[in-house]
């Protein structure tokens, strides 16, 4: 680290003390209002250690990284409407790499309306600037001859119609969505990449009491890329049909799971044609007070980032979080996922781990560390295989 990133750290580090001198005689934030609307503005300032910055196999690059997480909020509701429209950014200075530096925006809104007593639309939007890190997505053990991240466009439309409750013998979700995919840089490069994606689903819930319902999914998806690799298509259909069950009951669990087919089918009958299980599981469990386990897997396709016709994913994951006193808190991750790049039987492994605390200073205010470690394991290449471990320490606030 230079002297100008140690006065950068070190005035970071004086201003947090200082916001904590009066930290416990301020009031819980309740946000500003504005005609109707309610406005709440957040941020979260964190400071990381990364050793393996490209993910890449040798470890060539390790930085310390400074992170600035703004986020601003602006609700309402009526007696038969809620609306809301949000800002969310991320700001990254990567301090012996400032190739790596980059400028995330998410710009949205999202509501519902009600209609009568037992129908509801939703409804959302949102428009944003990302970035893939050098040595992920498609320069996966290449990042070092990047001279900056890998930037995108998103522009996200999705809506959603819910017939019944859990009050009636079954309701219905019908939903619609569309999203635009498009690369901002080495365009000659990415652009084979840029897609949009239509998808759809139907499902129906039977209620078989106020807190279990069984249900029966299909969705249906088409995805068409802007340019065809060496005339080759990539644009392609799927379809999936689950059957399942969800459930809430009270603060001891809540979930859903979902078993049943999934297909692809492409264009360029070439590419062939995919058909098999596919499942989506999600469970909230709370054994005991003051303790959240959570449970989720999932398997399904993805699309690829260069290598093969499509990925065939089947991963899983469980995170625990122990609220030690009112204030303090501790939490445990771990995953593990398998890919398989079809039709070149290629897979690799990723596995990950994370570990933290967090402490509230007050309703406004919460100051925490975390440990994170990825490894993956692939079949693909040996410079592919990497470990990565990055420690950091992070301050969230709202007014």
């Amino acid at each position: 680290m230079n002297k100008e990133n140690y006065f950068l750290l070190g005035t970071m580090l004086f201003s947090l003390a200082a916001m904590n001198q009066s930290v416990l005689a301020r009031p819980a934030p309740t946000g500003t209002q504005f005609g109707g609307m309610t406005l709440n503005p957040y941020v979260n300032v964190e400071f990381q250690q990364d050793d393996n910055v490209l993910a890449d196999a040798d470890a060539s690059v390790a930085s310390g990284v400074i992170l600035a997480q703004p986020k601003l909020l602006m609700s309402g509701e009526g007696s038969s409407r809620k609306i809301g429209f949000y800002y969310t950014g991320q700001y990254a200075r990567y301090m012996d790499s400032p190739k790596d530096d980059y400028q995330d925006h998410v710009f949205g809104f999202e509501g519902q309306q009600l209609l009568g007593t037992s129908a509801h639309i939703d409804f959302a939007a949102d428009y944003s600037q990302n970035h893939e890190n050098r040595g992920s997505g498609y320069s996966q053990g290449l990042g070092d001859s990047l001279a900056q991240p890998d930037l995108f466009a998103n522009t996200r439309v999705e809506m959603n119609y819910v017939l019944g409750s859990s009050d009636s013998v079954g309701r219905f979700d019908i939903g619609v969505d569309a999203l635009q995919h498009n690369f901002t840089t080495r365009e000659s490069i990415t652009e084979t990449r840029d897609r949009n994606a239509y998808t759809g689903h139907a499902a129906f819930y039977l209620n078989l009491s106020e807190i279990t319902s069984l249900l029966v999914e299909a969705r249906y998806g088409q995805l068409d890329y802007a340019v065809d690799p060496t005339n080759n298509s990539l644009d392609s259909t799927e379809q999936r049909f689950f059957v399942g069950a969800s459930w809430e009951m009270s603060a001891l669990t809540k979930g859903s799971l979902r078993l049943g087919l999934q297909t692809k089918q492409f264009e360029e009958e070439s590419r062939g044609v995919f058909a098999g299980l596919g499942w989506e599981a999600d469970i909230d469990w709370s054994p005991i007070r003051f303790m959240q386990v959570n449970l989720s897997s999932r398997g399904a396709t993805e699309e690829p980032n260069g290598l093969g016709n499509y990925i065939e994913s089947k991963g899983g994951s469980v995170s625990l979080k122990y609220e030690l006193t009112q204030n303090f808190a501790i939490d445990l991750n771990s995953g593990l996922t398998k890919k398989d790049y079809q039709p070149l039987n290629v897979s690799e492994q990723i596995m990950s781990a994370t570990m933290g605390a967090d402490y509230a200073l007050a309703k406004w205010l919460t100051v925490g560390g975390r440990f994170a470690f990825v490894s993956r394991d692939s079949e693909a290449a040996d410079d592919l295989d990497y470990q990565r471990r990055i420690v950091s320490l992070f301050v969230e606030g709202t007014l």
